[in-house]
């Protein structure tokens, strides 16, 4: 469990959606901006997009969870958390695919969106 806690964080900070830009004055003084990508400016939080991401969240902990329950014998809640953490796992690992080959952004709405249907699915199967 320690190893998936250290690699999502690796993933997050590896793929951190922030370019920076060193630019110098004329009084030879290094300035560092942070800009955001400007294809953020149109990602809405209520859009198809961010349903998608928490739907399929929401149903891949389950599955998750029930795969590791049933093929690896882990007890409750033990398989609820493993579950939960592979699945914030690949969706890191998703936006960070997104940010190197299709859109150039890492959108930390899409990572809410999931850890929204991630909680929503931890909580039913919590509950089931």
């Amino acid at each position: 469990m320690r190893k998936l806690i250290i690699a999502t964080f690796l993933t997050i900070f590896a793929a951190f959606p922030v370019v920076v830009e060193a630019d110098t004055d004329e009084h030879s003084d290094l300035r560092v901006s942070l800009t955001l990508n400007r294809k953020q400016e149109s990602d809405f939080w209520f859009g198809r997009d961010k349903a998608r991401h928490l739907i399929g969240s929401f149903i891949l902990t389950g599955a998750m969870s029930w795969i590791i329950k049933n093929r690896f014998e882990q007890k409750s809640p033990d398989n609820i958390f493993m579950g939960a953490g592979t699945v914030l796992f690949l969706g890191i690992a998703k936006e960070s695919v997104d940010r190197k080959r299709h859109s150039g952004t890492f959108s930390w709405k899409d990572i809410i969106a999931d850890l929204i249907g991630i909680c929503l699915g931890a909580l039913l199967l919590g509950w089931w």
